[in-house]
């Protein structure tokens, strides 16, 4: 009985899964074998939690962990360096390559913040006529819920100082847009990004699912079919 209990273990352990890893935005799946996978899992959960330790050290409040793990990010997450491969495997990697696009940049920070208990979800602002898309992070800090330009280092706040919440600002997304450092991106006034904003256009929301109690909750849902990849 014992045996066929480490035998049903280790063929569980063996049993095939994948992964999904991106390069230039073309996605493809890559195969390894449960135990390795789960090991990637612990492994990369428990060295988030100590870098998300080191960042926030001494911080007094949620406002100013969030502070925090923005100048972290401000410093070691670098633009795409020329001419390479945009690769997109786990948010994860984005920090230990320190580069990545602005969207990855954006999707490291949403990391860390989930981690430190500030859950992060990332949209995409494209007014009409912008040549590009303006990625940004909607973060639950404390009873607000605020926006960051990660990319532009922009936390949006009240003249009074405090955290600016999300419908104040999309209340007033020309004033508001007065108070940030950023007048422009591509041409185009900042607060028409902050104005999209109000139709939600969700660009990810993996990030909470790096942890060990979400993903498990993730993938019991997809394996009894309530989710679905």
């Amino acid at each position: 009985m014992a045996l066929a209990g480490l035998a049903a273990l280790v063929g569980l352990a063996h049993w095939p899964v994948t992964t999904r890893v991106g390069i230039n935005y073309q996605v493809s799946r890559k195969r390894m074998p449960l135990y390795e996978k789960a090991i990637d899992f612990a492994s990369r959960d428990l060295q988030t939690r100590r870098l998300v330790r080191e960042v926030t050290a001494g911080s007094s409040s949620q406002e100013d962990r969030l502070v925090k793990i923005l100048a972290w990010i401000t410093e070691h997450m670098h633009p795409m360096p020329e001419g390479f491969d945009v690769v997109d495997d786990h948010p994860f990697h984005i920090l230990i390559r320190s580069y990545g696009a602005e969207d990855q940049r954006t999707e490291a920070f949403a990391l860390l913040a989930g981690y430190a208990g500030m859950p992060t979800e990332v949209f995409r602002a494209r007014p009409t006529g912008a040549p590009h898309e303006l990625t940004l992070a909607v973060v639950q800090c404390g009873k607000r819920r605020v926006i960051l330009d990660v990319v532009n280092r922009v936390i949006f706040r009240r003249p009074d100082g405090q955290l600016a919440d999300l419908p104040e600002i999309l209340e007033d997304p020309r004033g508001m847009a007065r108070l940030a450092p950023v007048p422009t991106v591509d041409g185009v006034a900042y607060w028409r990004y902050l104005e999209t904003l109000k139709s939600h256009s969700k660009l990810f929301t993996r990030t909470p699912w790096q942890q060990w109690w979400p993903r498990l909750w993730w993938e019991f849902q997809r394996l009894t079919g309530g989710r679905n990849g």
